[in-house]
């Protein structure tokens, strides 16, 4: 048995933009300075930057996270920022200070508002604790904090195939092989945390066990993943009968699937089942003992 080696993708920060809502406050003398509480949401009005839906616990499947706080007095050459932080790994992951409106000195009334956003290459904003701070003129004015909570790793599918594309999904759904094929059982979860496991036992058609092969997953994607556990004979051809792979997600089973092992397949036109390809995302491999 043979463990193939993952290609562990870098988890990449996700992409934030800062935008500011304001409006301008006309008196003959000097304003009170005013802020509000800072408050986090999943909308906004996108007139006003109002806070809709206020909320501090988020799933992984969320998008946006905006920050807003109300506030009346700031002159237009006074500083504003807003600082994103993550609380688990210490990263500062946006801030940013600006102007509330640059070049004008009269005052301003309205919500500023920040936000952070998923992109192409961050899909998911990663779970963990955060915190935003809100300055004025450099000095705290307000925090607020926020969960995104770790979401739960699920099998989404098995399908047994005999090939694979450059991802590890299966090329060719099949549940009949010839003996000189290699058995792929391609299993689809929806995140690839660390901590669990994916486990394949490979049996005849007596029952008997012929293979157990795991993967224990060691890094945090939270995207979808193929993972592939392979059955072939080691230095023989796989004999012709049936035979079944369990498929368990950290020891719990999730399935059984049957297939068939033939002595020979007519290929129909077109067809070249010994054109599979070899390359593989990740995968486990099993051999067989075959005497």
């Amino acid at each position: 048995m043979k463990t193939v080696n993952f290609k562990k993708s870098p988890v990449i920060l996700l992409a934030a933009i800062f935008i500011l809502g304001l409006t301008s406050l006309t008196t003959a003398c000097e304003p009170d300075l005013f802020f509000g509480d800072l408050t986090i949401c999943e909308n906004i009005n996108e007139e006003t930057f109002e806070p809709i839906n206020q909320k501090n616990e988020f799933d992984i499947n969320i998008e946006k996270i905006y920050a807003t706080i109300d506030y009346s007095g700031a002159r237009g050459e006074d500083n504003y920022r807003f600082n994103w932080v993550n609380l688990d790994t210490g990263e500062n992951i946006l801030d940013k200070t600006l102007k509330y409106s640059e070049g004008k000195s009269s005052y301003f009334e309205g919500y500023a508002m920040s936000y952070i956003a998923t992109n192409e290459e961050a899909r998911v904003i990663l779970p963990g604790n955060y915190k935003i701070e809100f300055y004025h003129n450099g000095e705290l004015k307000s925090t607020a904090n926020f969960v995104i909570e770790e979401p739960g790793i699920e099998i989404v599918e098995v399908s047994l195939a005999n090939g694979v594309d450059e991802n590890n999904a299966p090329a060719n759904r099949t549940q009949q092989f010839i003996p000189t094929e290699i058995i792929y059982a391609c299993v689809n979860i929806n995140y690839y945390i660390s901590g669990n496991s994916l486990r394949a036992k490979w049996y005849d058609s007596d029952g008997n066990l012929i293979i157990e092969t795991i993967n224990d997953l060691d890094v945090d994607l939270y995207e979808p993943v193929w993972i592939a556990f392979t059955l072939e004979g080691e230095g023989r051809n796989i004999p012709a009968g049936t035979y079944n792979v369990e498929i368990y997600l950290n020891n719990d089973l999730y399935g059984t699937y049957d297939f068939e092992v033939i002595k020979e397949r007519q290929a129909a036109a077109g067809d070249d089942y010994f054109n599979l390809g070899e390359s593989i995302y990740t995968g486990i491999t099993g051999t067989m003992d075959l005497g």
